[in-house]
């Protein structure tokens, strides 16, 4: 009897997978190998996306924003406005 496919088998009995063409390394908190076999998981927790976003978001739940709100200066129309927006 012979196997096919994406998996092989010696005469030793050594059962070997073929690449599935994904690359071995770690995707958000999953690492996997060659063979495309989750070999490690951990859960994202909420400080991963802060990291990943570079700062805190505001909660619009409650938190209170301090301190002064800095607006930069627009010296010309900005495209796709028109006369009544911002109101």
């Amino acid at each position: 009897m012979s196997i096919s496919g994406d998996a092989s088998i010696a005469n030793t009995g050594a059962l070997t997978l073929a690449t599935s063409g994904v690359t071995a390394g770690t995707y958000s908190k999953v690492t996997v190998d060659a063979k495309g076999r989750v070999t490690v998981g951990s859960s994202i927790a909420s400080s991963d996306i802060t990291a990943a976003l570079g700062f805190t978001p505001v909660n619009k739940a409650g938190d209170v924003m301090l301190g002064n709100l800095s607006l930069s200066s627009v010296t010309s129309d900005p495209a796709g406005l028109v006369a009544g927006d911002g109101r």
